[in-house]
Formats: structure tokens, C-alpha cells, sequence
């Protein structure tokens, strides 16, 4: 299972409210779900990725739209700003990847930016 969370979660969000505390309760989900199947043998594996800000997607936009007006620039100096920014389709990826091999030596929780998917040290 992929719980697709928001980079907010890691790093929080000042404009939003809770999105970034909601965006973290559902990498808790994922950990004590995969506690849970652990313990009862279900052979269940459990993940998060968190997404960077997704420029080509309505959700970046208004991200970015939001930011850029927050701190005072425009959004393409915003953009410009974004260290690797990830793609719709880097993200899709990444899920695929995680699919595909669920390695659990790679960790339950995921950052994807425009360099892919990097394993978040557990904490």
C-alpha cells in the first residue's frame, strides 16, 4: 500500500493551515499499519511518499501561486528557486517503483523530487 502524503509533511507549510499536519497523521497511518500487519503476520507492506511542490499539477499551481505571493516574487522566480521539482509523471514513478519493489530496506517513507524517489531517515 502507497499513502501518497505532501512534502509538507516533512518540512510544514505556512500558508495552509493543516494541510501539513494532515499530510504527516497519514505517515503515521502508513507506519502503524505496517506495525499492525507486522504483528499479525499479514504479509501487508506500507508506504509513504511525499512529494516536493508538483508544478505541473492544478495543486502546485495554487502552491506556487500562493508561495510566490507570500514571500514577494513572482512564481517563475519561485520556480526557478525550487531546488529539482518534480513532474506528474516522476511522481507516478515513484509509486510504480515502490509497487514494483517494496524492498522495506529502503524505508516506509519517501521523498520524490525532479531526482526521484529518495528513502527519508527514519526518525
Amino acid at each position: 500500500m502507497v499513502l501518497l502524503s505532501s512534502g509538507a509533511a516533512l518540512a510544514g507549510s505556512p500558508l495552509s493551515g493543516g494541510y501539513a499536519g494532515a499530510k504527516r497523521t497519514q505517515i503515521f497511518i502508513a507506519n502503524y499499519s505496517q506495525k499492525e500487519s507486522d504483528r499479525l503476520s499479514l504479509g501487508l507492506r506500507f508506504m509513504a511518499i511525499a512529494p516536493r511542490i508538483v508544478p505541473d499539477t492544478d495543486l502546485g499551481r495554487h502552491a506556487i501561486t500562493g508561495y510566490s505571493r507570500y514571500l514577494g516574487i513572482s512564481a517563475d522566480d519561485f520556480v526557478r528557486g525550487m531546488a529539482a521539482p518534480p513532474t506528474a509523471c516522476i511522481v507516478a514513478t515513484a509509486v510504480i517503483e515502490l509497487v514494483l519493489s517494496p524492498d522495506r530496506s529502503l524505508g516506509d517513507v519517501f521523498i520524490v523530487s525532479g531526482k526521484g524517489l529518495e528513502a527519508v531517515p527514519a526518525q
